[in-house]
């Protein structure tokens, strides 16, 4: 019989000699085999069908546990003298592999010495069942997300949703789901879950889903990066003297979508006038209007007006509005105006009291 075997060799009761040695089987028999695993139930029951090609029968069976794998075995006899029809009706083999912990199994099939089939399987701590997750990422100023879960299984809910685990770029989400009583039978219909993922920095993201902690889902997100905070472009500085101070009126140049949110107020230093222009990105801009137009020459090189009078930067409409800050009685000399924006200085103009000359700089 194919196996392995040893020979021991003695004289008057004492061991001398052995010689290990092994047979090996004829080849494997002519069949097929479906090697199928119940693993909703305990014990789990793994199921051999056999299609033999000529008549045998099963003589013997075991089975050997390694690890989480399973090593089933039978032993069959033949081809046997009968006459009946060929191909004989399949033979099935049952082997009871115990009660199982949750986890991923492994089960191979030998036959003869040979193995005809292989399979893998899992067992849930619930009772096996099937999810399907679909998951809807919303990215805004905050992240938000949206699983919704559809199990085959009506009994079987979502009894815990779980919270987002962010780390560094994998965001996981554990829920849990329990087989429960009702009282009345189960609408079944898919559950809905809502999370905030808060302010995440940005990049690429992936996002897995879990139930029992066997992944169901996963997507990927991006987060862009926000616009940085515009510095304001300053198109002219124009000094005067008015009635009863001096003026200085500043134009600023918006693109669609900024605004001016802060003019400002004018800092003395010496002889020296400053003034701090905030410009931010908003949600709804005011709309792009005719404004007047200051003295063209003043305008800085680039800004051009198209045939309705607009004004352009390139294709780009933009949008000049102006603010007249109030310097005061000022005494002859020299002077500056200087205008900053997010801590830079973006531009300036150099003037003097007395003769009205105005210097650029």
């Amino acid at each position: 019989m194919p196996g392995g075997y040893w020979l021991k060799y003695s004289i008057n009761g004492n061991f001398e000699k052995q010689h290990d040695f092994f047979v090996r089987p004829e080849g494997p028999i002519p069949a097929k085999v479906d090697l199928t695993v119940a693993s909703d139930d305990q014990p789990v029951i793994a199921t051999a069908t056999i299609q033999f090609r000529d008549h045998y029968r099963i003589e013997d069976q075991n089975m050997r546990r390694i690890g989480n794998l399973f090593v089933l075995d039978a032993t069959a006899d033949g081809p046997l003298p009968l006459r009946a029809a060929i191909p004989p009706p399949p033979t099935k083999v049952d082997y009871e592999l115990g009660e199982l912990p949750e986890g991923l199994y492994f089960a191979a099939f030998r036959m003869n010495g040979f193995f005809y089939d292989f399979v893998q399987f899992t067992v849930d701590a619930n009772g096996g069942f099937e999810a399907e997750v679909e998951l809807k990422i919303e990215v805004d100023e905050h992240v938000k997300l949206t699983a919704i879960v559809d199990i085959d299984d009506p009994f079987v809910i979502v009894t815990d949703a779980g919270e987002p685990v962010i780390d560094g770029n994998i965001v996981r989400i554990f829920a849990t789901a329990e087989r429960v009583t009702f009282i009345a039978p189960p609408s079944g219909d898919p559950m809905t879950f809502e999370y905030e993922l808060g302010e995440l920095d940005a990049g690429k993201y992936r996002l897995i889903y879990y139930i029992n902690e066997k992944a169901e889902a996963s997507a990927g997100f991006i987060v862009p990066e926000l616009p940085k905070p515009p510095v304001a472009r300053i198109s002219h500085i124009k000094i005067s003297e008015g009635d009863a101070s001096w003026l200085a009126n500043v134009g600023v140049i918006l693109l669609p979508g900024q605004e001016v949110i802060d003019w400002g107020k004018v800092r003395h230093d010496g002889n020296t006038f400053h003034v701090n222009v905030t410009v931010e990105w908003v949600d709804f801009a005011p709309p792009i209007e005719p404004l007047p137009m200051p003295d063209i020459s003043l305008l800085p090189d680039g800004v051009t007006r198209d045939a309705e009078g607009d004004a352009r930067i390139g294709i780009v409409p933009i949008r000049i509005v102006t603010h007249d800050y109030v310097l005061g009685v000022l005494v002859s000399g020299e002077y500056k105006f200087v205008v900053h924006s997010r801590d830079q200085v973006v531009a300036k103009k150099a003037f003097e009291v007395g003769d009205l000359s105005l210097i650029h700089i």
